[in-house]
């Protein structure tokens, strides 16, 4: 099993159009809402490839009832953690005569929580990991106000009553989360910027930045490189895996796909340059398609073949 934990969800509405400028009316010819944050698009992709995933996450308001309905239309288990205020929506807009490049995404900054709502969470996504067991992704930016601690906490939890956890959200929920030394993380380059001060330029000092991570408290981390693809490093070992080219429609989601993958190969206990491979073709396939997390098992198929993955030496530094 996969539990998606989003703390922060969305109504995503992505909107494809023509000719998109700063100014001016244009027209959707091609419209998708989605129950939508990081966590749920992963576990939109996993669902897609085949494995059971469960939903959890706060909901608020009229948008959270949509976020639910949407998310169960497309066949996605959830538990719900209700709580006051109004769930946020997004909007994505994709030019579809420059396809690939970057797509104008509006997000409203969510409900604040309090430490009685995360408390709720946490008793919601216990009672699921612990029922049903397998791996939890806590994913995406988290509500106004959240407390740190609470956060942390949530981590340290499920990893003490045995679960593997892996997050993926952004400093300084990051920097909570490492103090709970979870299973594993993934943040993208720029992001190890926010946590150790600097950003990686090649791919040994991204190897260095790995491990400089992990002595944080991460069992293993992964660093994604968009288009170029990832990093992975654990105690023992170091990988690089290279998606093959596509011609991209719209990146957004992708990374919340390959984490999506990811957790399919975590959860079967596969070899690592396996989990990395499914990881890399999903997060491609994502590309191919507009909506976080969407993919075609068809693209995926024919992509996981032509993913690279090749062994890395490890920073002797560390």
């Amino acid at each position: 099993m996969i539990i998606t934990v989003t703390a922060n969800g969305s109504v995503e509405r992505t909107m494809s159009t023509s000719g998109l400028t700063t100014s001016g009316v244009f027209r959707a010819h091609n419209v998708v809402l989605l129950a939508s944050g990081k966590g749920t698009n992963a576990a939109r992709a996993a669902h897609i490839l085949g494995h059971p995933v469960i939903c959890t996450g706060f909901i608020a308001g009229h948008s959270g009832r949509l976020l639910a309905q949407l998310a169960s239309e497309e066949g996605l288990p959830s538990r719900w953690t209700a709580i006051d205020g109004e769930t946020r929506a997004a909007v994505i807009i994709v030019d579809d005569q420059t396809p690939g490049q970057d797509a104008f995404l509006i997000s409203e900054p969510g409900m604040s929580t309090t430490a009685a709502d995360w408390q709720r969470l946490k008793d919601d996504v216990l009672a699921v990991a612990d029922f049903n067991g397998g791996i939890v992704c806590l994913a995406g930016s988290v509500p106004p106000g959240t407390p740190l601690k609470a956060y942390s906490e949530l981590v340290a939890t499920l990893q003490n009553r045995g679960h593997k956890v892996w997050v993926d959200v952004e400093v300084p929920a990051l920097s909570a989360a490492l103090v709970a030394r979870p299973a594993g993380i993934k943040i993208n380059r720029n992001e190890t910027d926010n946590l150790l001060g600097q950003t990686p330029e090649n791919i040994p000092e991204i190897v260095e930045a790995a491990q400089a991570i992990r002595a944080k408290g991460a069992g293993t981390v992964i660093i994604t490189l968009g288009k170029a693809g990832a990093v992975f490093v654990d105690g023992q070992q170091a990988w690089l895996v290279q998606p093959p080219n596509v011609s991209a429609i719209s990146t957004v989601g992708s990374g919340d796909a390959f984490l999506g993958g990811l957790a399919v190969g975590l959860a079967r206990e596969e070899p690592v340059a396996e989990i990395l491979r499914r990881a890399a073709a999903a997060g491609a396939a994502n590309t191919l398609q507009i909506g976080g997390g969407r993919l075609r098992l068809a693209d995926y198929e024919k992509l996981l073949p032509q993913v690279q993955v090749k062994p890395l030496p490890l920073s002797k530094s560390h």
